[in-house]
């Protein structure tokens, strides 16, 4: 049994705009934490890695939404 081309492509395009979508929450996360540190004078690598991970999520996300568009 296959299943139409048009349910997969839609699916493909649906899970890489949400992958898009997780990394840009994921980088304003990592931002706000950041902003927080620096107020406070104390940069935390959590918040460094945050901004390094939504940056790397959101940048799969969008390659894979243009290649599956």
């Amino acid at each position: 049994m296959s299943t139409p081309a048009g349910f997969v492509q839609a699916f493909t395009a649906l899970l890489a705009a949400l992958i898009a979508i997780w990394g840009g929450v994921l980088f304003l996360y990592g931002v706000g934490k950041l902003v927080q540190d620096v107020i406070r004078d104390d940069v935390s690598e959590t918040s460094v890695v945050a901004v390094l991970a939504g940056l790397i999520v959101w940048a799969v996300g969008l390659l894979a939404d243009r290649i599956a568009a």
